[in-house]
């Protein structure tokens, strides 16, 4: 599949929204045809790059119905299959891949350093910052994560796979009813009763 965005995003959608978009589907892209039919839902997890709190970049995941199914299976935790349902970023078929990663992904690295200068909230190395401007610059990163959301929602998702699913934002920063709110904001009120349980139950897994 050779992906092009046959639905153009607003014209005032930063590069970095843009990016984080076509990541989504050049993850896709790696799938066969039956596997992008199957996908259930798509995640984001955001992580600070290097522990680099100027670079939050967001890991890509996406999870299958057949997938899920076998992992638990497999599962003798009952806890563990439970949590398989949205924890697609462990689960996942091909691995997550990083965006934003300097190293990995340097098209995407520069384009997220130019959406923080752009919020006005980048600082130089020797600068010293307190943790409301640390929380300003995650809270901003999380908004481009939505902002990606709306995008994929509106036909891009219906364009890669067929129809819409939900996107899971999630850290390990914030807390439950954080996640959740955030949720809801990126995505439409059907996917909402999942994605409320995915947000008040998620914990990080090792």
């Amino acid at each position: 599949m050779s992906w092009e965005m046959k639905r153009e995003l607003r014209d005032d959608t930063h590069e970095w929204v843009r990016w984080l978009v076509t990541s989504v589907a050049r993850s896709l892209e790696h799938a066969s045809p039956e596997a992008r039919r199957d996908v259930i839902v798509i995640q984001f997890l955001r992580d600070s790059i290097g522990q680099d709190r100027r670079r939050t970049g967001a890991w890509v995941a996406w999870n299958t119905d057949r997938r899920l199914r076998e992992m638990q299976a497999i599962a003798s935790n009952p806890a563990e299959r439970a949590s398989m349902e949205w924890n697609a970023h462990a689960y996942a078929e091909p691995p997550r891949d990083q965006i934003g990663d300097p190293l990995r992904d340097p098209e995407g690295a520069a384009a997220l350093e130019r959406y923080v200068r752009d919020t006005g909230l980048w600082y130089e190395d020797d600068e010293r910052t307190g943790t409301l401007h640390e929380l300003k610059l995650w809270d901003a990163c999380s908004e481009a994560l939505v902002n990606a959301a709306h995008a994929l929602h509106d036909g891009v998702l219906e364009q890669l796979i067929g129809r819409d699913v939900p996107v899971f934002l999630e850290d390990n920063v914030n807390g439950p009813e954080h996640l959740q709110e955030l949720n809801r904001r990126a995505n439409p009120p059907q996917f909402y009763e999942r994605l409320d349980r995915w947000s008040l139950t998620w914990h990080s897994y090792e």
